[in-house]
């Protein structure tokens, strides 16, 4: 069975970037992970934009408090047990065009 791990995504205000960086998570081919939304007190139209994917992902909402307490509220509501040898990375490259990413990334794991 292939490694599961968990994409937190923190935004504030950003939803103009969430579809693009969504789409390109999602479009991966590596299928063992789970997707948490971190909204941290949107006043645009964040909560709008996420509805299409709510089938896909799970989004946490808080007041906004920087994104290391995003992150923190992501961390801690993962499916999966953090361990000392896990990877994180903070930020996902929307650039990245491979639908193979998330399979690189988990292959260094290994």
């Amino acid at each position: 069975m292939s490694r599961m791990f968990s994409v937190i995504l923190p935004t504030y205000n950003r939803s103009n970037y969430l579809i693009q960086s969504l789409d390109s998570i999602l479009a991966q081919t590596y299928e063992n992970f789970e997707v948490i939304v971190v909204n941290d007190g949107p006043d645009d139209d964040t909560r709008h934009v996420l509805k299409p994917y709510l089938d896909h992902l799970r989004v946490l909402e808080k007041p906004n408090e920087k994104k290391s307490s995003a992150v923190n509220l992501g961390l801690v509501n993962t499916r999966r047990a953090i361990t000392s040898g896990s990877l994180m990375m903070t930020t996902l490259p929307i650039w990245t065009r491979s639908r193979d990413t998330m399979k690189f990334s988990c292959s260094i794991l290994r």
